[in-house]
């Protein structure tokens, strides 16, 4: 890889960029309220396991298969534009919600808001790269990270406030509210940042293909596509799950759903925090079995638990255990990622590894009402198993191949 090149930026300061980042987290906060919102009204009200794998499936699908040309988009148009559309079409999108609450509506907002926030979280990695000088960057993107955790955490949390008081009416219009102050936010502290013009070139057809070549062509990249689409699998299926299993199998409210997602959300932070202290004393390898050998334990128990601790409990566990995977992952991929088509590969990556999500809400919809909800994920906790055995060798061995070709050509 070429080393990275040092980036000065007249006029971007440390404060600038923490108004953008800050700004930024309540579109964030946004996203996450009404992600968790929207799923479990839908089951309350209907009672529906399939209808509310349905839900899943089409909030997840259409963020998916955009995500290729998610990256095209943002770089042909005017950046404080498509923030300004976006956040502003997101609050529009809740106002609807607020007056027409039947469930088809309400999967068509939920897809909608998803889709967007892909959208929005694109943008706002485009900014960063385009005008954070590189003495700010580590800063920056520390702040990023702490934002995401921080929305992970609180979002579900205040979602589930919002269902005991003012309830789905005034939880949308208040999450509405919060999307028109980020989108103010956001370009009052455009104005003050440099952000420079993204340099197309070719078509974005042939941007497309050339980032699907790169991954499908590299036999590491396929092998972490592989491991990540198995882990994905039932992750996808415990959260699409998540309000089948905590207000219909232990018949707790609605609210107690984004208990447990908020408490995944607190030790997801704790696991992203321990992991940089380890790194220190150990490598991210021996990081990451720790992480895998968490994966293992806590999706059966996920499956199996008897009552809603011990649910909670292991769906922790496997939260803090995907969280590490992450980082591990986000960081090999940069070894096999070409600089010069890093932005297409990486949309074509992550479109294929979050593919598993809206398949797990199929899964769910088709026969989660016949098995239940925790024995469909026994059952693929065991299919994931089977799958990660050859992903895994997979792995290692492209890696070994490529210490080996690098020690060759090493003078």
């Amino acid at each position: 890889m070429n080393p990275a090149v040092e980036r000065e930026i007249p006029g971007t300061t440390a404060r600038a960029v923490q108004r953008m980042i800050a700004a930024r987290f309540l579109g964030l906060l946004a996203d996450q309220m009404s992600t968790y919102l929207i799923p479990v009204v839908i089951y309350a009200t209907t009672g529906s396991v399939g209808l509310s794998g349905l839900a899943f499936a089409v909030q997840w699908l259409p963020r998916v298969v955009a995500l290729p040309v998610l990256g095209v988009l943002v770089d042909r148009f005017p950046i404080a534009r498509q923030f300004l559309v976006n956040d502003l079409a997101r609050a529009g999108v809740l106002l609807v919600v607020a007056v027409v609450a039947d469930p088809v509506a309400l999967m068509a907002a939920s897809a909608v808001m998803t889709l967007l926030n892909g959208h929005a979280v694109i943008a706002t990695e485009t900014v960063l790269t385009r005008c954070v000088p590189s003495r700010l960057m580590p800063d920056a993107q520390s702040r990023v990270q702490v934002a995401q955790q921080l929305s992970f955490t609180a979002g579900p949390a205040l979602g589930g406030a919002l269902l005991v008081w003012p309830g789905l009416s005034g939880g949308v219009v208040l999450i509405s509210g919060v999307l028109v102050v980020a989108a103010a936010a956001t370009s009052a502290a455009l104005r003050s940042l440099e952000v420079r013009r993204g340099a197309v070139t070719g078509s974005p057809l042939r941007n497309l293909v050339d980032g699907a070549r790169v991954v499908l062509g590299s036999k590491p990249l396929m092998s972490l596509v592989s491991l990540t689409i198995v882990v994905n699998l039932v992750a996808g299926l415990a959260l699409g799950a998540l309000p089948v299993i905590v207000v219909g199998d232990f018949d707790a409210a609605p609210s107690m759903a984004g208990v447990v997602a908020g408490a995944a959300s607190v030790m997801s932070l704790v696991a992203a925090l321990l992991t940089k202290r380890l790194l220190r004393r150990t490598s991210l390898g021996t990081v990451v079995a720790g992480a895998g050998a968490a994966l293992v334990a806590s999706g059966p128990a996920m499956a199996l638990a008897p009552n809603l601790v011990v649910f909670t409990a292991a769906y922790v566990l496997w939260t803090a255990g995907v969280t590490v995977f992450t980082i591990w992952l986000r960081t090999r991929r940069l070894d096999y990622l070409p600089p010069d088509v890093v932005g297409g590969a990486l949309g074509f990556f992550v479109a294929a590894v979050l593919a598993a999500t809206p398949v797990a809400g199929v899964l769910l919809a088709v026969f989660g009402a016949v098995t239940g909800a925790q024995d469909l994920m026994l059952i693929m906790c065991g299919v994931s198993a089977v799958l990660a055995v050859p992903a895994v060798l997979c792995w290692i061995r492209s890696t070994q191949t490529r210490r080996t070709d690098l020690a060759s050509t090493s003078p």
